[in-house]
Parts: C-alpha cells; sequence; structure tokens
C-alpha cells in the first residue's frame, strides 16, 4: 500500500507542472492520499469475491460485472467528483452561454 500511496504521490506532481513547486506538499499529499482512499475500496473489492467464484456462477458474473465497472468508478471519482473538472466545466459553459447570447444579440441587430 506504501507502494501505491508513493506512486500517486508522485504522479500527482507531475499532473500539477509548474505549479506543483508553487503547492505545498502537504497538499499534494492530500490530493493523494484522497485519491487512493476512494480507489482502494473500488480495487480491493472484486478480489474480496476473487476466490469465492470457484464455488457458483453468481459469484462469477458478480465478480465480472464488478471487475468490469472499476472503469466506471474510476471516471466519476477522477471526472465527475472532482472539484477542478466541476469548476473547469463551469467556466466553460459560462463562456459557451455569453458567447451564445452575443450571437443571438448580434443575428437580431442584422
Amino acid at each position: 500500500m506504501g507502494l501505491v500511496v508513493n506512486i500517486i504521490y508522485q504522479r500527482s506532481g507531475k499532473m500539477m507542472g509548474n505549479s506543483s513547486r508553487e503547492t505545498p506538499k502537504l497538499k499534494r499529499l492530500r490530493k493523494a492520499a484522497k485519491g487512493t482512499a476512494m480507489l482502494l475500496p473500488i480495487m480491493g473489492t472484486t478480489w474480496l469475491i476473487g476466490p469465492f467464484v470457484i464455488t457458483t456462477p453468481v459469484m462469477e458474473y458478480l465478480f465480472v460485472l464488478l471487475n468490469g465497472s472499476q472503469g466506471i468508478f474510476i471516471f466519476f471519482v477522477y471526472c465527475v467528483f472532482d472539484k477542478e473538472v466541476k469548476e473547469c466545466f463551469q467556466k466553460r459553459n459560462k463562456n459557451r452561454v455569453s458567447s451564445s447570447a452575443t450571437t443571438m444579440t448580434m443575428s437580431h441587430t442584422v
């Protein structure tokens, strides 16, 4: 687990780019720990079911279903529930709404 936290900590610094020098280490560590804490239950849950797959076909389907949905869970954790991504989408929608309003006003004046 320490290796996983270390890798996520290092990658979170690389993803931040030049701003990582300005950001305190504690903030980066907190963000990495949060991502790890959210992903470990998702990744580990399927392997709690894994040993029981041999016994019943229902467990096989459950195992495959949970393994297949990990990508969706990761998408929600890192994209949908991420504060930075939400802020970017809100800015983008504001720009889109303001540009469409300008276009509509210009088309009515012509």
